[in-house]
């Protein structure tokens, strides 16, 4: 959730006055945890990123439907941050309200098939019977949103429970990895989701609760994309297995990705997504833009779909070595690589003869649209 262009800047300095005196007579203990400034480049995984005007880590599900509907009601833009993993936040900063969902949200329980099934009545009465399995090979987890999608994995792995081995090396939150349906190795998150809780994105910002497809997964795809709305619990049917059999399985996808992606540098993770019948990062490799960089940002000698931050990177050196790569590869190729990254804050400030401009036979692909994250 990001409405951060819907006033002038002179209209939003006014509303966030009259938003934090409200804070302060209303919520004075969560007026008292905001940080003001807080520099962004601390709070994702690119490192890069300026100062979120207000700042805020909840730790309570009601109070953040209550703040989130304050700040609706009041006009303040509000962006809605899971670990920074797939985000890029502009130089310029954040303005508004930014709301981080972290370890301060992170409790996560094992539940019978009967407990989970006395958990969905409360959310969505009358959906638990075609929702739960009611077995002895199931268990179910309840996650809060802000645990760490590698704290999710190992908790899993200690109750011997199957399925979410795949995720012990992938960065983000839990809510983050919902609301992108994040995976790895033939296997995506929204598998083994029964339901999840999230606030509206607009006013009175309920609480409300989706169950089974009404969640839309695709690939890199879920509703919370279209909506906005913020995941905050999630429900996982898992299977019981063999604990020694389930950690050699993250053991050999943590062996696969040390040799295989540059995790010693800051990065955002896969820059782009998957283009249908190519692979990004060979296409990428192809073009000869391995090592590319433009300021402190570079194309991974080790992975070649992914942008590391070498020295010191701005978000408007990202965006330019991002347009570098597609424009080239559209020019050899005519794939239109699509960015996967979220920006955050001031939208892209695209190049705008890109879509017009002409290289041999081959026009330049369309400048991407701002996605706005949770993650």
């Amino acid at each position: 959730m990001n409405n951060s262009n819907q006033y002038s800047a002179p209209a939003q300095a006014e509303r966030l006055k009259q938003f934090m005196t409200q804070l302060a007579l209303l919520y004075p203990e969560v007026s008292a945890e905001l940080r003001h400034g807080e520099p962004m480049s601390q709070h994702t995984t690119f490192r890069v990123g300026g100062p979120a005007a207000l700042y805020w880590n909840p730790s309570d599900i009601d109070t953040l439907a209550q703040i989130m509907q304050l700040a609706a009601q009041a006009g303040i833009p509000v962006t809605l941050l899971g670990q920074g993993s797939n985000a890029l936040v502009e130089d310029g900063g954040l303005p508004g309200l930014t709301i981080q969902l972290n370890e301060n949200l992170a409790k996560l329980n094992c539940l019978s098939p009967a407990e989970a099934g006395s958990w969905l009545e409360q959310q969505r009465p009358g959906s638990a019977a075609h929702s739960i399995r009611y077995d002895d090979a199931v268990i179910y987890v309840l996650a809060q949103s802000g645990c760490r999608l590698s704290q999710l994995a190992e908790f899993a792995a200690a109750n011997s429970l199957s399925g979410l081995e795949f995720a012990c090396g992938i960065p983000g939150s839990i809510g983050g990895a919902v609301f992108m349906n994040a995976g790895a190795y033939g296997y995506s998150l929204g598998d083994f989701i029964t339901a999840s809780r999230y606030i509206d994105s607009r006013p009175p910002c309920g609480l409300n609760c989706s169950v089974g497809e009404e969640h839309e997964f695709s690939y890199r795809h879920s509703l919370y994309e279209d909506n906005g709305g913020a995941v905050v619990e999630v429900l996982f049917c898992l299977q019981k297995g063999d604990q020694a059999q389930i950690r050699a399985r993250m053991a050999d996808y943590t062996a696969r990705r040390e040799a295989s992606q540059p995790l010693e540098f800051p990065s955002a993770g896969s820059v782009f997504r998957r283009p249908v019948g190519y692979f990004a990062g060979k296409l990428i490799s192809d073009a000869g833009l391995r090592g590319c960089r433009i300021g402190g940002a570079e194309v991974s000698q080790k992975h070649a779909g992914f942008i590391i931050n070498v020295d010191h990177a701005t978000a408007d050196d990202v965006k330019a070595l991002i347009r570098h790569i597609r424009e080239t590869v559209y020019q050899l190729n005519g794939v239109d690589l699509q960015p996967e990254v979220r920006i955050l804050g001031a939208p892209l400030v695209p190049d705008e003869g890109a879509n017009n401009r002409e290289s041999g036979s081959h026009r330049l692909p369309a400048n991407w649209s701002v996605r706005r994250s949770a993650n």
